[in-house]
């Protein structure tokens, strides 16, 4: 296929994928809305900035520099891969201490456990985030299509299900957890590509350099919208 084909078919897919994905969420929230209280969005809202604050850091901007690069090898992915699982786990445990200062700032005693369940998402992404690259380096938007509607739906269906039987926000953190869960799953029996373990100083200087600059850009503006916007 040739590179403009490609091209064409990736944003048809893309736009797919989005579209399915934004539409079946819209449907989960309007039915949410109807069983939990605002409280319990509120409480998640909260934790907004926090969740993005350790994905960006997660990933370092490094999986971008994957797919500018011309002609990553194995070594390139495994040594993304590492650093993306060593990092996660810090972060996670950074938050996981401090969890319960946060939820004395908002005074909201609940947030601590609520944040310390709802950070694993950082572990768990850092299980993919090499996969997806890949896909997307070889844009292959079909295949990140059929696996991400499928996650999209499961984690709705436990969402929904669990604010049916009264679990308040833990229904908003499971809905969450479970689509992130599930679309690493899928990664791992699908996509072919396994990592080594393997670790290279050079490359990750490399892509270190190009990612800091990113994860930068995206604190900045994080924290615009967070902070500046709403005030």
């Amino acid at each position: 296929m040739s590179l403009k084909k490609q091209a064409i078919s990736g944003v048809m897919w893309t736009f797919a994928q989005q579209s399915s994905v934004q539409i079946i969420n819209f449907g989960v929230q309007i039915i949410l809305a109807r069983q939990l209280m605002p409280e319990d969005f509120g409480l998640i809202a909260m934790l907004t900035v926090f969740i993005g604050i350790g994905q960006m850091l997660m990933d370092g901007g490094m999986t971008s520099s994957l797919i500018r690069s011309k002609r990553p090898d194995q070594l390139d992915y495994s040594t993304v891969f590492v650093t993306n699982l060593v990092v996660s786990v810090g972060v996670y445990l950074i938050v996981f201490f401090i969890a319960p200062l946060i939820a004395v700032f908002y005074n909201q005693e609940s947030l601590t456990n609520i944040l310390r369940v709802y950070a694993l998402t950082f572990v768990i992404n850092s299980f993919v985030a090499v996969h997806v690259t890949k896909l997307t380096k070889e844009m292959n938007f079909k295949t990140q299509m059929k696996l991400q509607v499928p996650s999209t739906i499961l984690g709705a269906v436990v969402g929904v299900s669990m604010a049916y039987l009264g679990y308040g926000v833990w229904s908003l953190v499971w809905l969450n957890l479970t689509q992130v869960i599930a679309v690493t799953i899928q990664n791992w029996i699908f996509i072919k590509w396994r990592p080594s373990l393997v670790f290279n100083k050079r490359r990750f200087k490399y892509h270190f350099n190009f990612g800091y600059k990113m994860t930068l850009s995206g604190l900045l503006i994080l924290f615009y919208k967070s902070v500046i916007l709403k005030s």
